[in-house]
């Protein structure tokens, strides 16, 4: 990837498009990738599951005591 195209000019003093595209990233094997997004698929949904289940018993509490 060529970062010269995306830079006009470096905010950070000393770290420039050449320093950075001279960075070796660690990337971890596609499968272990996958392994990593199922997990934090399965966690968001979780949260998600109980994000809805909290925002309804919010709205019977709410119905209960404007009865």
């Amino acid at each position: 990837m060529n970062l010269n195209r995306y830079s006009v000019s470096a905010a950070q003093p000393g770290l420039s498009v050449e320093v950075i595209s001279s960075l070796s990233i660690p990337v971890p094997p596609l499968s272990e990738q996958r392994d990593i997004a199922n997990y934090a698929d399965s966690k968001i949904n979780r949260t998600t599951a109980i994000s809805r289940q909290i925002r309804s018993a919010i709205s019977r509490l709410q119905e209960y005591r404007a009865h």
